[in-house]
This record gives C-alpha cells, structure tokens and sequence, in this order.
C-alpha cells in the first residue's frame, strides 16, 4: 500500500481517538475532518498542554506496533520527541471558564434576592418575576446544553419529572425530527416545581392584569401547545419572549452569546474525563448508531445520563446553582 498523507492522517487519528475517545482531539491534531468532528470542535476549547500530550502517546503508541509488526529491536526504535511548545487554548473562542460561571450565578442570585426585598406592590413581583426567570434560564442552558435558536421553549408536559428526562426539539423542523433526550438534575427538577409555585402566587396578585392573568393560566393548565413556560414582564405588563436576545438585555452582565454554555459544557464534561461519545450525544452531535432512541443505536437515554449525573452534580454545585425562591414564600 502506496503511503498517502491522506492515510498517515487517519492512521494517526485513529490511534489519537484510541487514547482520548474523542474525535475532535484527532481532528484538531491532524485536521482529518468529517462533519460530527467539524461542527462539536466549533463549541470545544482544550489547553494546549493536553493536546501535546496527547499527540506525543498517540505517535509513540504508532511507532511501536509498526515496529513490532516490522520486528524492529527495541534499541533501534526512533526517539521522538515532541520540541514545540503551546501554550493557552485550542479551538472555541467562547471559551467561559469556571470561575465566570461561578460569578454570573453569584449575580443572577444577588439580582433575585434584591427584588425580593424591594417594598411589596406590583413592580416588586414584575422585577421578582423577571429575575427569577433570568436565574432559572441561564440554569437550564448550562444544565442541558440547550440551543437557544430562538426562545427557551418548553412545555410542563415534556419533563418527566420522576425521571428527569426532557424533550427537547431546538434547532428543528415542526415535525420534530431532530428532537433530543436531555436529563434535569433533581435540584433542577426541585427548581421548576418552584417555578410552578411561583407562578400561582403571581396569577392570583395580577388578578386585575387580564391578558397576564389569561396566559398564566394557560401555563398552568397545560397541555397548551403555543404557551411559553418561562416569559418575562414588561413594563407595560406585557408577555414578552423569552428569546437569547431579551435574556442578554435582562443580564447585561454576561456579554457572550447565549449559546456559550454549549461552549462552557462541551469543553468542561471533556475536561471531566467523560467520554467523547457520550458527550456527542448529550450534545445533540451523535454520529449514526448513537442516537439514544435510534433502532440500531449503541447508547440508550438511562445509560448515558447514569454515566453522566455525577459529572453534571459536580459540576452544579461547584458553579453554585442551588433551587429559589421566587413570590410563593414572600
């Protein structure tokens, strides 16, 4: 066989996949690419050091089963050596480390807390509302991976709460064809249980708001298929859609691109050491034969989120998401 870089690259990638399980690390060491690589190295950032690393295993493992197969003796093998240094970051420039999650959790929370203890009246329980849901929405995207295409659509009935799952179709066609399984934490499911709360307390204090009045109770009364879960309040006391660009305006703290928390997840469950298919998966980035509910897939939904609850608890509770309050105990 005539040796073609083209075939060096795959065999080289093949052997990087064997050590790290993830086809973006192959990818962005040989640029041996195909479209699942292409579009999961876009939300990927990875320190450089780890990448070294890796391409020094992966070329040295090579180099010894091509010399054993060609009976190479051992004191004849090619000393390499890996002598460029990188330092910082590879791929995602959206890369959001831990410690501004922990800020941005710390003021969603400050945000909250302060329009609680506001003089109680209408524009108290409008500013409680909105911060509620701020904190709440940013907690789901960085639980769940969310695509926040267009609004933060969900529904009471896609949530399972006794076991966690969630249905979510972001980036779709109306027949829901690409929708996928993601899985909430129980404090989460805790969390949106008080949510529920919440918004009983505030239909029966927006008595007099009729169009608001009206639409929590659709809420409340699902199955609605064109109400929104989670909505802000404007200032005439209108709903107002809970859209990436009105989430960014609500918290002009965080300047990124909503969609950073698929940047944030995809790099820290790597980080974390979960498997590069898994994580696909929970990205909605699975290749043919992953999908959880596919015929002839080799993943289900409860093998894949046992794997994952404790990495995702971790990472919970070092970013600081605990369940709030909002008007059902003021």
């Amino acid at each position: 066989m005539r040796l073609t870089p083209r075939r060096i690259s795959q065999a080289l990638f093949d052997e990087i996949v064997g050590h790290s399980s993830d086809w973006v690390d192959a990818y962005l060491l040989t640029g041996h690419r195909f479209t699942v690589a292409d579009v999961a190295a876009h939300y990927y950032s990875v320190p450089a050091g780890y990448l070294e690393t890796l391409y020094h295993a992966a070329a040295v493992s090579l180099r010894n089963s091509i010399y054993q197969y060609l009976s190479v003796e051992e004191k004849h093998y090619y000393a390499f050596k890996q002598v460029v240094q990188n330092r910082g970051d590879h791929g995602s420039k959206l890369n959001l480390k831990p410690i501004l999650l922990t800020r941005l959790v710390k003021h969603l929370k400050g945000e909250l807390r302060a329009a609680r203890r506001l003089q109680p009246g209408e524009e108290t329980w409008r500013q409680t509302h909105n911060h509620y849901v701020a904190y709440i929405a940013f907690w789901l995207l960085f639980a769940t991976g969310y695509r926040a295409v267009n609004d933060l659509i969900f529904r009471w009935r896609e949530i399972d709460f006794a076991s966690g799952f969630l249905a979510i179709s972001d980036k779709d066609d109306e027949a829901m064809s690409q929708a996928r399984v993601a899985w909430l934490l129980p404090e989460l499911r805790d969390q949106l249980r008080q949510y529920a709360s919440h918004l009983e307390v505030l239909q029966a204090r927006l008595y007099q708001r009729a169009s608001l009045y009206e639409h929590l109770e659709a809420v409340l009364s699902e199955p609605q298929p064109d109400v929104p879960l989670m909505f802000f309040i404007s200032d005439s006391w209108q709903m107002v859609q809970l859209s990436p660009e009105n989430l960014r305006r609500h918290v002009p703290v965080f300047t990124l691109p909503v969609n950073a928390s698929r940047h944030y997840l995809r790099s820290a469950l790597r980080a974390e050491g979960v498997c590069g298919e898994l994580v696909n998966a929970f990205m909605g980035h699975a290749q043919q034969g992953q999908e959880p509910f596919g015929a002839f897939s080799t993943l289900t939904p409860v093998e894949m989120f046992r794997e994952l609850a404790p990495v995702l608890s971790k990472m919970r509770r070092e970013a600081g998401w605990t369940v709030q309050r909002g008007l059902a105990d003021v």
